[in-house]
């Protein structure tokens, strides 16, 4: 069964705590942004200093007009699907320019 890898996703991203240099908690995870974005699903490569190609996440985000970027790499978000399935992963990297973000799916 398939879904539209264009529609509108809901996703919740989380900061994870603080931790000391011990690892050690320093406060609470944070949610920084719960809401849509247009996230696709499928292998996100850049080219390599080799000339070759890398891939670097499973899924590319964009988030709507008017919402604040408040996400970074490292952040674990929630994605749910238009069909209700969910997927967990983490932000691999975020581009401010235009708003994107590439998720990592967590294995």
């Amino acid at each position: 069964m398939g879904y539209d890898v264009f529609a509108m996703h809901d996703i919740v991203v989380t900061r994870p705590e603080d931790t000391d240099g011990l690892g050690r908690s320093q406060g609470s995870a944070q949610t920084v942004y719960d809401g849509r974005a247009d996230v696709q699903e499928q292998a996100v490569t850049q080219a390599s200093s080799q000339g070759g190609v890398v891939r670097v996440g499973d899924a590319e985000g964009y988030l709507p007009e008017g919402a604040d970027l408040t996400i970074q790499a490292g952040d674990n978000a929630t994605v749910t699907r238009p069909d209700g399935t969910t997927f967990e992963a983490t932000v691999a990297s975020v581009t401010r320019l235009d708003k994107s973000f590439v998720l990592s799916k967590d294995r």
